[in-house]
């Protein structure tokens, strides 16, 4: 754009001197010393074009103008200088703004004319402009702004608000007396946000002013959580049928409340044709909210009672001392407007009367700021003239001839406070951020804007609203609620699950709660789950742990017997070193339920894994030892018993005795100890705390890190082997003779114990809480103590302490033939011949031998074999049984 305008720039400039009556038609002319250039908007755009009727407002900013020159020229009087004005009629219109700023361009840069008889062919003191007020639009002031920066004229807009002017480099040459829309749109949204208006709709024009409104709008927007719902750029150039499509978009967009809240971020005309066409589609409930393009105008009659209540910014209006004395004194003689006639003929057509065109207004937006950019100029021209000519009253020779654009810059950047106003650029650029909050409202017999508050700065400050209701499309969810979005800033309000929160700072998601922590009630704060364990005051524990203190104390009374009956016959028959074995884990298995329940720590769970263990393996590899050392000794028995019917030397084989039984289950216990030491030391036990977050209130259970997973499983392999081989060996010595029933109660244990696995595994596999694996847990360890307390110790303890009588060694070692034989006469004959008794019929002999022996192997008691033998067997075997040779 800036390359287009300049070569548009360069042409005009040559051929304007030929073309010196180009501009024509009406115009201002206040001659003067220096005059400035004005760009003022009379006339409603048509089109390109000008339109016939006038814009009030736009003609009072004239008349606000010719005042303004005509104070400053007061207080230039006395340097005896003077400030003139030369000001065009735009109709909002960028075409005609380039064509009267190419003219300033001109009469600025060419200093001598030829006098002619137009109007705009002067002499050099008569035209020679130095700044240019105005345009009235930031479109406008853009396009102007760009061209006389090429010719390095200042240029002061009382109008232009657009932050699209903010570009200090590309806009050198401009000022504007009024802050930037920046300010303007934070204004806007702090209005709807203190109003709790959160729900609105957007309408901005096609132009840099409401483009850069808009995008300041949604950002502020975005910032304080104001929802824009409907949001759409205008044109001048829009049909009814366009505007009826936007006003029934608008129409869908009503609040709970069924009202409209619509920002309207443009000039006052557009918003008109929209007001006015909801009005002719009876279409009612509308909030409008004004830029300062709109708030502060006075509108057309028609559309008095459709805009009551509308609230906007607008720039401070505060009143102009003496302006509207001196514009209802004026008169069509008297008025240098040379549109005041033409105004009072289309407002006041049959005015008889002196009173015609009044004006009762105390404040109209844009004067001030307007006032302040004539005020400024006229302060730099003092201080120019102070600086230049010294005392020297008139325009001195070195102003004529230094004075430039660069210079004319430097003092407007300097200047402060002109002329006692208390005006002032900020950042050497624009004016202050002073608004004032105005509302339509009726006022007697008519309307008019009401100041109800300010905004300075940033702080917005308001009085009174005559309309206080909120807009929202959906009603705010209550507590422990979030909002599902449904359309453009609505929703749907749903709870937050159990064990999530609303957050304040996002209410359209939950917030779930730390590990360990739910939600309260409300759904509004976490709370720490409570935590339990089983600990020893549980009613299933009490039961388990009385069970198990009866169990120890059998154990301690077995242990005690053992002791000291340890040299009777059938005690000694047991095997007194695996026995205290076996019972060491029985007492460690009613032992473990009270570490299992006691409170979960890094030394509970570490002792949880050992004797858990342990108490297992050492039952199973005792058991597994007594039931290979018997096995061992009837394979040695059935040998020797075949060599002797034979007639064959019996050689002393290698046997087995109680004592490596011993040593053979502590070596299996020791696998198991090792490997429980071996898994202490590569991980570390430590405790747990599990949470289950699907029951009412939300729980939380402590325990060891072993009993939230499968690791017990591997801890009980080795003894699930062992029980595996105890059961197979118990199974294949089920038959052996009455004199060694241990291998029977044996095999009741073993299988015993098996059904017990076969039920403790997938009970605690399948268990969906911890709570439940743990008494599986406790009640499977009580069990199988019970069951080899009673059936491996308790049967033999009562023989021991209430039948003595049958605690001999007879007793024990008969056979159930030799029991038949007993009770029929006094003793048994030998049943195996010596070598030395064989006859000449030995065949005969032998014959019978062998049927005597097959009835000794089916009947015949292990321990019967070591009494009666009086081969060498006979010391084997009684090794085997009581660990020492007869």
């Amino acid at each position: 754009m800036a390359k287009q305008i300049k070569y548009l720039a360069l042409y005009l400039l040559v051929v304007w001197p030929f073309l010196c009556n180009k501009s024509g038609g009406t115009y201002l002319n206040i001659p003067g010393d220096f005059i400035l250039g004005g760009l003022l908007s009379v006339h409603f755009p048509n089109d390109d074009r000008c339109d016939r009727k006038i814009d009030r407002n736009g003609l009072q900013l004239v008349d606000a103008t010719i005042f303004a020159v005509s104070e400053v020229n007061f207080y230039l009087k006395e340097k005896g200088i003077t400030l003139g004005l030369i000001a065009y009629d735009t109709c909002y219109n960028i075409n005609p703004s380039l064509e009267y700023s190419l003219e300033f361009a001109q009469q600025s840069f060419y200093t001598k004319h030829e006098e002619t008889g137009n109007n705009n062919c002067t002499t050099e003191t008569s035209r020679r402009v130095i700044g240019v007020i105005g345009p009235a639009t930031s479109r406008e002031t853009r396009y102007v702004a760009s061209l006389l920066a090429l010719f390095k004229i200042p240029q002061i807009s009382g109008t232009a608000t657009s932050s699209a002017l903010n570009d200090r480099q590309k806009y050198k040459y401009f000022k504007r007396t009024v802050p930037s829309d920046t300010y303007q749109a934070k204004g806007i949204v702090k209005l709807l946000r203190a109003n709790g208006w959160e729900y609105v709709s957007v309408l901005y024009e096609d132009s840099s002013y409401g483009r850069y409104g808009f995008n300041d709008i949604k950002r502020f927007a975005q910032i304080d959580k104001i929802c824009i719902g409907y949001e759409k750029q205008t044109s001048d150039g829009m049909t009814d049928l366009e505007i009826n499509e936007v006003i029934t978009h608008l129409r869908s967009r009503r609040n709970a409340k069924g009202k409209i809240v619509v920002v309207l971020f443009m000039l006052h005309q557009n918003a008109y044709r929209i007001i006015r066409q909801t009005h002719d589609m009876r279409i009612e409930g509308f909030i409008w909210i004004g830029s300062d393009g709109l708030t502060g105008l006075d509108p057309p009659v028609d559309l008095e009672n459709i805009m009551e209540g509308a609230i906007g910014l607008s720039l401070g209006t505060s009143e102009y001392p003496g302006y509207f004395q001196y514009v209802n004194n004026q008169s069509t003689e008297t008025n240098p407007n040379p549109w005041y006639s033409e105004f009072l003929l289309q407002f006041y057509p049959n005015c008889t009367e002196g009173n015609c065109g009044k004006i009762n207004n105390t404040g109209v937006p844009y004067i001030i700021s307007v006032r302040d950019a004539v005020y400024t100029f006229g302060n730099a021209i003092l201080n120019i003239h102070s600086d230049m000519c010294q005392n020297e009253t008139g325009v001195c020779e070195e102003v004529k001839e230094k004075l430039t654009g660069d210079i004319l810059l430097e003092y407007l950047e300097k200047s402060k406070n002109p002329f006692n106003t208390s005006f002032h650029f900020v950042d050497d650029v624009e004016g202050p951020a002073k608004y004032s909050i105005l509302q339509y409202s009726r006022k007697g017999n008519s309307f008019q804007w009401n100041e109800i508050g300010k905004f300075v700065g940033e702080e917005l400050i308001l009085d009174a609203l005559q309309s206080q209701m909120t807009s929202a499309c959906s009603v705010e969810c209550r507590l422990g609620y979030i909002k599902k979005i449904k359309d453009i800033c609505c929703w749907d309000c749903t709870p937050c699950p159990a064990g999530s929160i609303t957050n304040s700072s996002d209410p359209y998601s939950c917030t779930e709660c730390l590990h360990g922590y739910t939600s309260n009630s409300d759904r509004n704060q976490c709370i720490q789950i409570p935590i339990s364990y089983f600990s020893y005051g549980n009613l299933f524990s009490v039961v388990v742990l009385i069970l198990c203190v009866l169990g120890s104390g059998l154990c301690i009374i077995v242990f005690v017997v053992f002791v000291k009956k340890r040299h009777t016959p059938l005690l000694k028959a047991t095997g007194f070193e695996t026995s205290m074995v076996l019972l060491s884990s029985v007492l460690l298995s009613y032992i473990s339920p009270f570490i299992l329940l006691h409170y979960p720590s890094p030394l509970s769970c570490a002792l949880s894994r050992l004797l858990i263990g342990m108490s297992y393996t050492m039952a199973y590899s005792s058991v597994l030892s007594k039931l290979i050392v018997y096995k061992r000794a009837f394979d040695v028995k059935s040998g020797m018993k075949q060599k002797a019917a034979k007639g064959q030397h019996l050689p002393r084989p290698y046997m087995c005795t109680m004592m490596t039984a011993l040593f053979l289950s502590l070596g299996l216990s020791a696998m198991q100890l090792l490997a429980v030491i071996f898994w202490q030391i590569s991980d570390t036990p430590e405790h747990t705390i599990t949470y289950d977050l699907t029951s009412y209130p939300p729980s939380g259970h402590r325990m060891c890190k072993d009993s939230n997973n499968f690791n017990y499983f591997v801890l009980l392999f080795w003894p699930f082997m062992l029980m595996i081989a105890c059961l197979v060996l118990a199974i294949k010595t089920r038959k052996l003779p009455n004199g060694m029933n241990d291998s029977r109660e044996i095999m009741y244990c073993s299988f015993t114990s098996f059904i017990i696995w076969l039920a403790f595994v997938p009970l605690y596999a399948f268990s969906t809480t911890i709570a439940a694996r743990v008494i599986s847990l406790c009640v499977s360890l009580f069990i199988h103590a019970t069951v080899f307390l009673s059936c491996l110790f308790l049967t033999k303890i009562y023989i021991v302490v209430f039948r003595p009588e049958k605690n001999n060694k007879e007793r024990v070692m008969r056979s159930t033939t030799a029991k038949k034989n007993h009770n029929t006469s006094s003793g048994t004959s030998a049943i195996t011949p010596s070598k030395t008794q064989t006859t000449s019929s030995g065949a005969h002999q032998s014959n019978d031998l062998q049927t005597t022996s097959k009835e000794q192997v089916l009947h015949i008691s292990y321990n019967s074999i070591i009494e009666n033998s009086k081969m060498e067997s006979e010391v084997i075997l009684q090794k085997i049984k009581y660990g020492n040779p007869p």
